[in-house]
């Protein structure tokens, strides 16, 4: 079993040999580097997922569409569902 803090660590821009931080978090894009952090895999045009470490939220759109470009919506399904979870808080 990993610990929470690999899982962490696991989600953190890899630093470059200039310092800066590089758009990458042990082999996944990074998307948004701060919270809500989105760390994200894109398939040659037809699967796309982002993952939302802070929030126990992961979307994943598979198709079966060469050119689907899931990579261009999978965001906004992960939006609708950020808005529905914070409107049952309130």
């Amino acid at each position: 079993m990993i610990d929470d803090a690999h899982v962490q660590r696991m989600w953190q821009q890899e630093p470059l040999n200039s310092g800066a931080k590089s758009d990458w978090a042990l082999g996944w894009p990074v998307l948004k580097a701060d919270r809500p952090r989105q760390v994200a895999g894109i398939g040659g045009a037809r699967a796309a997922f982002v993952v939302y470490p802070d929030e126990d939220l992961a979307v994943i759109v598979l198709t079966n569409l060469a050119g689907a470009n899931p990579q261009r919506f999978v965001r906004r399904i992960g939006e609708f569902y950020q808005s529905r979870a914070n409107d049952s808080t309130h």
